[in-house]
């Protein structure tokens, strides 16, 4: 807790909103009172529009207060115009017990919105930061809700034999609009580009079907099969493929010949004899 006894500002501050939990908790203890006096069959929802982002907010300054002594960082990625019908009470609660649950294993919390309708959508990077392109597009064909692990592995049967990642159905092309294709094959170079990518990657999207909203989902810098698939269906061969990852990585050998990793001087025993600073001392680079 910090101290505020000779901090009339923060003092205040501190006891409005420690007066504002409190009329809050008063509520919610009512509310709990009433409700448990009460058959669950004629219990009272109080159904309404609820924005998650406001309560989202609220739940982050009561925890903040209540976990003062702790550095948390929030990534809190919900659009001001998403809301929900049900019981403001309840699901304020609710959301208050998940992320204080989530604090006991992290100081990062992350809060994002759901995405119900999902279609899944890869594509590879091959290159470098300063050169790179992006494969065809490709939809991963699920059997259920979620891509299993027999979809990826068994080619969607139990008793199928595994031929690993040969036995996953894909639609290559996936069928996309073309702009919708442009977009993603353009992010997915972003995407390698920000994180200093070089080699073969493959990073997976998630394309929300209620709005047409498009996310990374992750990058496997390391894919399956060297994600050759994608590159054969964009005009790459194996081999082909193989001989420009070669090129790459010794273009990456001779980039990192031009790096200062070590000093030919001791600097350490330059300063015990001259007594000099190691701020002063000047080592040749190499």
């Amino acid at each position: 807790m910090p101290n505020i006894t000779n901090d009339p500002i923060a003092r205040n501050e501190y006891i409005n909103i420690s007066l504002e939990e409190l009329r809050r908790l008063g509520g919610m203890v009512e509310e709990i009172l009433r409700t448990s006096t009460e058959e669950f069959t004629t219990a009272e929802l109080h159904i309404e529009e609820c924005n998650v982002e406001s309560i989202i907010n609220e739940v982050r300054s009561s925890l903040n207060l209540r976990y003062s002594t702790r550095e948390i960082t929030w990534d809190i990625n919900i659009e001001e115009s998403c809301a929900v019908v049900a019981d403001g009470f309840h699901l304020r609660g609710i959301i208050s017990a998940v992320v204080d649950n989530a604090i006991k294993y992290s100081k990062r919390v992350i809060i994002e919105c759901l995405i119900e309708k999902l279609k899944e959508i890869n594509c590879s990077v091959l290159g470098d930061y300063y050169d790179c392109e992006a494969s065809v597009c490709e939809a991963p064909v699920r059997s259920g809700e979620i891509l299993s692990y027999e979809d990826k592995y068994l080619g969607g049967g139990k008793n199928k034999p595994s031929e690993g990642m040969h036995s996953t159905v894909r639609e290559i092309p996936a069928r996309l609009e073309q702009s919708v294709t442009d977009f993603i094959r353009k992010t997915a170079c972003e995407t390698f580009r920000v994180l200093a990518c070089d080699g073969v990657s493959r990073i997976d999207f998630m394309i929300d079907e209620a709005n047409g909203g498009i996310y990374v989902n992750e990058i496997n810098t390391i894919p399956g099969s060297l994600s050759f698939y994608l590159w054969e269906a964009t005009g790459v061969k194996l081999d082909e493929l193989v001989d420009r990852l070669i090129a790459v990585a010794f273009k990456r050998k001779r980039d990192s010949e031009f790096k200062t990793t070590s000093y030919s001087e001791n600097i350490f025993a330059y300063q015990a004899k001259h007594g000099a600073k190691l701020g002063g001392a000047k080592g040749s680079k190499n």
